[in-house]
């Protein structure tokens, strides 16, 4: 189809879907005012990715329509418009298979992976085929191969352990579909990942401050002097000697900023409350020795380490100080 015939068929449409004007397609698809104004005027062929975004947002979501009057799949005759339509119904199923053969591959926890799974059996079951999870979790590709086989997509083929391919003239469907869903769904797992790991090193963070050490050799005030002077070393940026958890939790989301942004502001909280502390005789006392510690290069966790502590804090700390 001419572009300026495409123009006038994608305008019809637009006002046909209930946007009186180009402006508003623009605000409620992201596309730019001026590519929908180029796209009705014909004088600027839309690229898939616009089409396929255009689409979402009109009467049908007419995107297989879009890409065949304009060149990019071929269906000529009515055994292409079928298989397209086929495609077009199976496609959730197809969507569902591909996220959980990839999450297979070692991309998520398990509790995810059982959701994901149970995501794929339902739309499979939308389009009346059964998926048996013993079978799919032991070999995935042989059983996705099955399942294209058994909706006669005999051409469908597993090509390797990251994608799903169609054939040929299909490939730039699947590639804009891939793309579009997987970058969003793959977000969305990966953001409630993130969640998680930041809950359970918040927990064993918490397990650790309150894990209080007591010798009973020494006094109550010395072991409290000792159980503080850990939980300042736990937490504190300064000693250079953050023990394992903490470093993975300063360091997990070093590539995001937003993580990165949010432990910090959480560690800041944290740090201000020592200082804060400082106005007291044990705090000083506590940030004494983690100047100490700093300037030796002690580990405040080391059992051996925390012993000397003790007998310098019942030395330095005695009634006569």
């Amino acid at each position: 189809m001419e572009l300026k015939e495409f123009g006038l068929y994608f305008a019809k449409l637009r006002e046909k879907s209930g946007y009186t004007s180009q402006r508003q397609l623009a605000q409620k698809s992201g596309i730019s005012n001026g590519t929908i104004a180029r796209i009705e005027s014909g004088t600027q062929r839309a690229t898939p990715e616009t089409l396929v975004t255009l689409a979402k947002h009109l009467e049908g979501n007419p995107y297989l329509e879009f890409l065949s009057k304009l060149g990019y799949v071929d269906i000529k005759d009515s055994l292409n418009q079928e298989y397209l339509l086929r495609l077009e119904k199976y496609k959730g199923l197809i969507i569902a298979l591909h996220i959980a053969y990839r999450f297979l591959q070692g991309e998520g926890t398990n509790e995810l992976l059982i959701e994901v799974l149970d995501d794929m059996v339902n739309a499979a079951k939308k389009v009346n085929v059964e998926i048996n999870l013993n079978d799919f979790t032991s070999n995935s590709e042989e059983t996705i191969q099955k399942i294209m086989k058994s909706i006669n997509f005999e051409d469908i083929d597993v090509i390797n352990s990251s994608n799903i391919h169609y054939t040929d003239r299909f490939q730039e469907i699947n590639k804009i579909i891939d793309s579009k869903f997987s970058a969003e769904k793959e977000l969305e797992l990966l953001q409630a990942e993130k969640k998680k790991l930041q809950e359970e090193l918040e927990l064993e963070f918490l397990d650790t401050f309150n894990n209080n050490y007591f010798n009973s050799e020494l006094s109550q005030e010395e072991n409290e002097l000792v159980n503080e002077l850990i939980k300042k070393a736990m937490i504190s940026k300064r000693t250079g000697k953050n023990n394992l958890f903490l470093n993975m939790y300063l360091n997990s989301f070093d590539n995001d900023d937003k993580y990165k942004k949010s432990n910090e502001k959480n560690l800041n909280v944290i740090d201000q409350a020592f200082q804060n502390d400082i106005k007291n005789e044990t705090a000083q006392k506590i940030h004494f020795f983690e100047s100490l510690e700093s300037d030796l290069g002690l580990d405040l966790t080391d059992p051996e380490v925390q012993k000397k502590l003790k007998r310098a804090a019942k030395i330095i700390f005695s009634d006569e100080d």
